[in-house]
């Protein structure tokens, strides 16, 4: 008995392992049937079942074509991540009526391909559905019926989970209640799984504007970038992708643990951060209307400290020459095997995936992206190769420096004056442009330059006194909203036949690419004690109309300065006329002079102005602002708005502005 049983296994064992073996699979495969189910798992995520079906698109190393004989005749037209599968998503119209209809339904259908089966686990045909809209929240499926209100929800084998009310959506894409950190939040993107988050706003610690990545679950800021973001590519653990500069497509690539990434993208369709922290872009270029060429494909993986390591470049033409072909907007993401995927379709459908494999890294056509570490950088480098598209009309002077590496550059006679140029930058934080670096034209003033070594050295040493007079972090608390610092352009004169500006200025402020600008007139320096800190009196005003639009108890307030002002006196508004003004003469005690009609922020900045020209040369009893009078009380306010609107946490007592009062 015990040999008959022991032949009847040896045959069982010997059948089982000829079925294997009928069905082409190698021994190392039969194991495979023993493992357990997470074995299974990451087996078939090492070698999945998809690579059976596909085939390598023509002229590629690292490109295939994936036809499953499941998609044959499906409306596809999109696909998403789905937990570890990819959502096949269909739309099309399925009117059979022979009359004619005006209004052709278009209906969703939704498949679940399991690449690792390489096999379609589960569907929704338009006939079982009725919805407008959807979503992928996490690992479940949103469908949206506006005609209902309601949501359906579907988990991963499109079994109904529950239905919900649509203003569940409004909770999805809006701030998390328990979140506090920012002025005026607004949520700008979410992440594939909608657990976090892209929220814009202003910081309330230094009132710059702010894009941070938030856990949606606590409200808890992950990290954030200061600066504006005017679009947004991808968010998740390791980091996100916003546009810094819309007139240059400039993106930036703020990491999870506070590194900032420059890069200019031209096209770009979407950006997947890896699991790597590593950027796989795709970018597409569209023919013209009047061109025979067809939609190209891009695709690069990107390490930012390093550069490309793998690309591709995809001509949709070729995937079906003999109709137009279409490729998906989503792209789809499996670290499991490391590769991309889109979908290809033609206008009678055919859908097919074309995959890009990340492992291999072949370079097509040796793409670069240039990566730099700040955005002063990058618009330097597109300014000198001429790519750089500026966002102001043509007569506008936006130009930086006429020396973008002045590191090297022969400054002869000026070497000094440079260097002392240099100290002055270090130690109050700021850039200043002397001699051949200021530009020809700034703002709407035509500019002339001065290269005289004394006339530098005598202005830079005016305004290390002036500077000097200010709290040690004021100037970095001028950096506010989206200004990244201020420049200085010491120069000859300054002229403007611009309408509604002064003709020729010894001094003007403009904010140029989220640059404070000052451009001063070096031939008057010797007057610079009152016209500097007049100057910078605007900049001061800048930051407290700035902060009142989100500060609740602000001090500062128009109407409030106005009320300083004779009753029923309102400023001119223009600088037309200010010079002969019965304005002026008959409320002459409550102004500087008759400059300070013109503007309410030209009256600060005289008054201003006159009270630190007063301080830097030992002018105790100016009758301007004795006590009671309508200056004092001016001047009184202003300080009060100046220490409300700044952090004066370390600064003196009584500042220079101050000195009048006890």
């Amino acid at each position: 008995m015990k040999r008959s049983s022991h032949k009847k296994i040896i045959a069982y064992s010997l059948a089982v392992f000829i079925a294997f073996c009928g069905t082409a699979c190698s021994f190392n495969d039969v194991s495979f049937y023993f493992k357990s189910d997470s074995e299974k798992q990451e087996y078939l995520y090492r070698s999945p079942k998809f690579w059976d079906d596909a085939v390598a698109a023509d002229k590629s190393d690292n490109l295939s074509l994936l036809h499953n004989v499941a998609f044959e005749g499906k409306p596809y037209n999109d696909i998403r991540n789905f937990g570890n599968y990819i959502l096949m998503v269909g739309q099309g119209s399925y009117n059979t009526s022979i009359i004619d209809d005006d209004e052709i339904k278009i209906e969703y259908s939704f498949d679940v391909y399991d690449p690792w089966h390489n096999e379609i686990t589960a569907s929704l045909s338009h006939n079982d559905i009725s919805c407008d809209s959807y979503e992928i929240v996490g690992n479940e499926l949103w469908l949206v019926s506006s005609d209902t209100g309601k949501i359906s929800v579907y988990d991963t084998s499109l079994n109904l989970l529950e239905t919900k009310n649509v203003s569940a959506l409004d909770k999805l894409s809006g701030v998390p209640d328990s979140f506090d950190s920012l002025y005026s939040p607004s949520v700008s993107y979410l992440s594939l799984d909608k657990k976090s988050a892209l929220i814009s706003g202003v910081n309330p610690q230094n009132y710059k504007y702010q894009v941070a990545s938030v856990d949606l679950s606590t409200g808890k800021i992950i990290s954030s970038y200061d600066g504006q973001g005017f679009a947004s590519a991808a968010v998740s653990d390791n980091g996100f992708v916003i546009k810094t500069d819309s007139y240059n497509d400039i993106w930036t690539y703020h990491t999870s643990d506070d590194n900032d990434y420059f890069f200019n993208l031209a096209n770009l369709q979407n950006i997947t951060i890896a699991n790597d922290s590593t950027l796989l872009i795709r970018q597409e270029t569209s023919p013209k209307e009047d061109s025979n060429a067809n939609h190209i494909i891009t695709g690069t993986h990107l390490v930012p400290d390093s550069g490309v390591i793998s690309s591709f470049s995809y001509d949709i033409g070729n995937f079906s020459p003999d109709m137009d072909s279409f490729c998906s907007t989503h792209s789809v993401y499996l670290p499991q095997c490391n590769c991309m995927f889109y979908l290809l379709y033609t206008s009678e459908c055919n859908p097919q995936l074309l995959v890009w494999d990340l492992d291999s890294r072949s370079n097509s056509k040796d793409i670069t992206v240039p990566v730099y570490s700040s955005l002063d950088d990058i618009i330097c480098a597109m300014i000198s190769d001429g790519t750089y598209v500026s966002g102001y009309e043509n007569n506008f002077g936006d130009t930086i420096t006429n020396i973008p590496d002045p590191d090297n550059y022969d400054w002869g006679v000026l070497s000094d004056v440079n260097i002392a140029a240099d100290a002055l930058e270090q130690k109050y934080g700021i850039s200043i442009y002397i001699g051949p670096e200021v530009p020809s034209r700034i703002d709407c003033y035509d500019i002339s330059s001065n290269t005289n070594a004394q006339d530098i050295s005598d202005a830079l040493e005016h305004l290390n006194r002036i500077l000097a007079c200010y709290p040690e972090d004021f100037f970095l608390q001028l950096c506010y909203g989206d200004i990244r610092g201020i420049r200085i352009y010491l120069a000859g004169d300054l002229d403007s036949s611009t309408e509604g500006t002064i003709q020729e200025a010894s001094g003007f402020v403009s904010n140029i690419n989220s640059y404070d600008v000052m451009a001063l007139n070096i031939n008057y320096s010797s007057d610079w004690d009152y016209t500097v800190n007049h100057e910078l009196s605007h900049l001061i005003d800048q930051r407290l109309d700035f902060i009142s639009q989100y500060k609740s108890d602000n001090v500062f307030s128009e109407d409030k300065w106005n009320s300083y002002n004779p009753d029923g006196f309102s400023y001119l508004d223009s600088y037309d006329g200010y010079t002969d003004s019965k304005r002026y003469r008959r409320n002459q005690d409550y102004f500087i002079d008759s400059y300070g009609i013109t503007y309410p922020t030209e009256d600060r900045a005289e008054i201003f102005g006159t009270a630190m020209d007063d301080y830097l040369n030992g002018f105790t009893d100016d009758p301007n602002f004795e006590t009671d009078t309508p200056l004092y009380y001016k001047l009184s306010y202003y300080r009060k708005c100046i220490r409300d609107g700044f952090d004066t946490t370390g600064w003196p007592d009584k500042l220079p502005w101050e000195s009048i009062f006890e």
